[in-house]
């Protein structure tokens, strides 16, 4: 699994790759600086170990001052 952080106030992008298996119950992930003080919109996709096929990003929401919105 891999977790796409974008922001919009700071037209910024981060990815982070290979955050979990896919038969993964739990993951913890450590978020960029830059979230604590801005907005944060977070997607979550799969995709094949080869990396040649992958599926929908699905939309987990926005994170804004530590509560999701």
């Amino acid at each position: 699994m891999h977790l796409l952080l974008v922001s919009e106030n700071l037209e910024q992008v981060d990815f982070l790759e290979n955050i979990a298996h896919r038969t993964t119950p739990q993951v913890t992930v450590s978020l960029p600086d830059w979230t604590v003080e801005h907005p944060a919109h977070f997607y979550i996709f799969m995709s094949n170990t080869a990396r040649n096929q992958s599926c929908n990003s699905f939309y987990l929401g926005k994170l804004e001052q530590g509560v999701w919105r």
